[in-house]
């Protein structure tokens, strides 16, 4: 077996033997990493005594669970020298020659069998647990506890009663490790904290990004204290020292400096295409208008500037003025007036495809409308994380609050002076994190309308989303799954 470096928290964690054990640490900590490491360090999938044994992996989402969780549970095995295909497979009926029965004779999706007759499942974990109910488990792995409901951990723990370790019970004692990152709601944390004091079943360790430095990228956890707004942030004391804090508010578009992104002359080129996103209120229907530029950076590759030209917002009064059908055409008229030589590119509120929600507003689908109006063809319509379909729903405050941050940090963005409403929603939307992680405006601007910022965040999404051709999120994704 080749040698593992593992941190001291991990170490800890690893080697204790409490029925419930919680590793909070910073991004990069090696907390994923750890439940590949359980696994291997223990046996399950390669001693013949663990055979029957069973395995709840879990994550709050599947997202969260094919992006990060499992790719990083893989990639722990496979430093210990336990390869898919060798000592395991998923989702497959095992071979013949394994000797072992299936899990499931009719459906084996979601499934790890290892070549010694243990089985993982892996899936999903919310709505107080039910799905897990009468299942009967032997080891529990969870990550990023930080989103999954109290009531789902507490239904899991009473899960622990596998077949397996009660035949082996005096040498094998059930467990489950839950690891993750410190939450926006601190309080079910400090309470197993605290009961981790007194009660000899809990085991809690704490770690930082710096404690697993060693099996990180050179720069990696710079560029996060970056990202999270310099070191006395209290997000990077949150997102890298592992710190439980209280957070009340936070600037939404904080890697936005106005003396940096804000110029009064910007550049127009006439062979680059024009982005348009809108979104979709009743009173004031806002847009933004963009280029994407790339350049050479002398080193082989390509830097890319944003640049955010226009930001027309349309009222009732407008239409008027203009005696126009609606809100709708009276924007679209308006885009025309600049931009109707480039070619154009659409995308916006996801609301504005929904028949229901558009009747209510403006009479008609307002995505068709807007395609009819601005004469975009299909192939240029920017719904992308599915290709150029519309995506299930509008992204979250809370993914928004990640990329649009990332956005401004990796590449530059230059928005013209002119853009009033958009300057104004980026100086003053604030996130709530402790609670709901809604998108609000400061409590002393009279404008209660965040238009503006939604169009933005909705352009920021289709160019560099994911599924987008640059994918701000890959390198970050892919960093997060490093021992």
């Amino acid at each position: 077996m080749r040698t593992i470096e593992l941190n001291g928290e991990q170490v800890q964690i690893l080697q204790s033997q409490k029925k419930i054990r919680y590793f909070v640490s910073g991004l990069g900590g090696g907390k994923t990493f750890c439940l590949g490491a359980f696994v291997a360090l223990k046996g399950l999938f390669t001693n013949p005594k663990f055979r029957g044994a069973l395995i709840l992996i879990g994550a709050p989402t599947y997202d969260q669970l094919n992006r990060s969780t499992m790719p990083g549970f893989y990639n722990a095995l496979e430093k210990f020298n336990i390869l898919h295909d060798i000592d395991f497979i998923v989702n497959k009926m095992p071979p013949k020659d394994w000797g072992i029965k299936p899990y499931s004779y009719s459906d084996n999706k979601n499934i790890i069998t290892a070549k010694n007759g243990a089985y993982a499942i892996f899936d999903y974990v919310s709505g107080g647990g039910k799905k897990w109910r009468g299942i009967e488990a032997d080891i529990i792995l969870l990550d990023e506890v930080r989103d999954i409901d109290v009531g789902s951990i507490n239904t899991l723990i009473g899960r622990l009663r596998g077949k397996c370790f009660k035949t082996l019970f005096d040498k094998e004692k059930y467990a489950m490790l839950c690891v993750t990152t410190p939450p926006d709601d601190i309080r079910p944390l400090l309470q197993m904290k605290e009961r981790a004091i007194n009660d000899g079943d809990v085991e809690f360790v704490e770690g930082s990004s710096y404690s697993n430095i060693a099996n990180l990228p050179a720069g990696y956890i710079d560029s996060l204290i970056s990202m999270y707004g310099g070191i006395d942030s209290p997000l990077t004391r949150r997102e890298v020292f592992g710190e439980m804090v209280n957070i009340n508010t936070q600037a939404f578009f904080y890697a936005f400096v106005p003396s940096i992104n804000v110029a009064n002359d910007i550049k127009t080129y006439n062979d680059a295409p024009i982005y348009v996103s809108h979104d979709y209120n009743i009173n004031k229907l806002c847009g933004v208008v963009a280029q994407v530029v790339g350049f050479e950076d002398g080193a082989g590759g390509v830097s890319y500037e944003l640049n955010i030209l226009d930001n027309p917002v349309t009222t009732i009064i407008d239409v008027q003025r203009h005696k126009s059908q609606n809100v709708i055409s009276t924007a679209a008229a308006r885009v025309l007036e600049r931009w109707r030589n480039y070619e154009i590119y659409y995308c916006g509120d996801r609301s504005g495809s929904s028949g229901a929600v558009a009747a209510a507003r403006y009479d008609m689908n307002s995505v068709e409308q807007f395609k009819t109006a601005l004469n975009v063809s299909s192939k240029n319509m920017l719904f992308n994380k599915y290709n150029l379909r519309y995506p299930p729903a509008n992204p979250s405050h809370k993914y928004s609050y990640l990329l649009c941050n990332l956005a401004f940090n990796k590449i530059k963005i230059n928005i013209s002076a002119h853009c009033k409403d958009l300057l104004s929603d980026l100086n003053c939307a604030f996130i709530d994190v402790s609670k709901t992680g809604i998108l609000q405006l400061h409590k002393d601007s009279g404008d209660f309308s965040m238009g503006s910022a939604d169009a933005f965040r909705y352009l920021i999404h289709a160019l560099f989303g994911t599924g987008s051709k640059l994918n701000l999120l890959k390198d970050y994704i892919e960093d997060k799954n490093t021992n």
